[in-house]
């Protein structure tokens, strides 16, 4: 059975791959920035998630469903036995589910996902996520969407962030304006599978021979003690994680310390 996944690859396949799964409604592209940085050293298989870019679509977004799409790519790529997953915000909790399941992974790489669960966040319900939305105006146009996302830290932002961040939405000609490439219900339907997610139980099934590094970004709109709270509850039940602190960081760690992000894939084990 051939996976809907799109793809593209960077690097020589001789050397350990990498599998990059990137957080909800983003594509590939959002690793863009330091694919030359690891891809002498390692084989980069950059996905976009069923429903999201280049990629077809499911009806059932369950991690469990999606985590099969990713194994039958990578089952058709002839990859060695063991691979490296590095997941980013939903990513994370995919890739954590995959590894969970599936006995080909070394080592998984946690950016700022998989370890806290949605469902005990303070004041947040599920009929929040349901029912929330955002402000119209910024799909008008391009410029309207870029500043929205360039966010409190314009500062990082870069051409290659820019292309990330136009490859998430398209024109809709009938209503005139834009909007995300994966509809809102595929959006529900990914946070429906976050909010059910229990990290703790899914980590349970992973067998203690993966090797987890889970990097937290804290800054000042984080609940500190809760974070470092899941993240040390994780180190308990999983001997074999190693726990990277990054301090003053936004979630899209590897778009905010791209430096120290690199330099800790680089000391991977392979």
């Amino acid at each position: 059975m051939k996976s809907v996944i799109h793809y593209t690859t960077e690097g020589d396949q001789s050397n350990h791959p990498l599998i990059f799964i990137h957080g909800l409604c983003w594509t590939n592209k959002i690793w863009d920035s330091i694919i030359d940085d690891l891809k002498e050293a390692f084989y980069l298989v950059l996905i976009d998630l069923p429903g999201h870019g280049k990629s077809g679509k499911l009806t059932d977004y369950s991690f469990k469903e999606v985590s099969e799409e990713i194994n039958q790519l990578l089952l058709s790529l002839n990859l060695p036995d063991k691979v490296s997953i590095v997941g980013s915000s939903i990513g994370a909790s995919i890739g954590l589910v995959y590894s969970s399941i599936y006995n080909n992974v070394k080592n998984l790489y946690l950016v700022d996902g998989g370890y806290y669960p949605l469902s005990e966040t303070k004041n947040l319900s599920w009929s929040d996520i349901e029912n929330g939305s955002l402000p119209a105006s910024i799909f008008e146009s391009q410029s309207n969407f870029i500043e929205f996302m360039k966010g409190d830290n314009p500062s990082l932002w870069n051409d290659s962030i820019e292309r990330a961040v136009l490859d998430q939405i398209t024109w809709n000609n009938d209503e005139k304006k834009y909007q995300f490439l994966i509809s809102d219900e595929e959006q529900i339907k990914y946070m429906k599978s976050e909010w059910e997610l229990v990290p703790e139980l899914t980590l349970n099934q992973i067998s203690k021979s993966v090797k987890i590094i889970l990097m937290v970004a804290l800054n000042e709109s984080t609940d500190t003690d809760l974070s470092m709270e899941y993240a040390s509850r994780m180190k308990r039940i999983h001997p074999n994680t190693k726990l990277v602190v990054f301090e003053d960081t936004d979630h899209l760690i590897m778009l905010d310390a791209k430096k120290r992000f690199t330099d800790e894939i680089l000391k991977l084990d392979c």
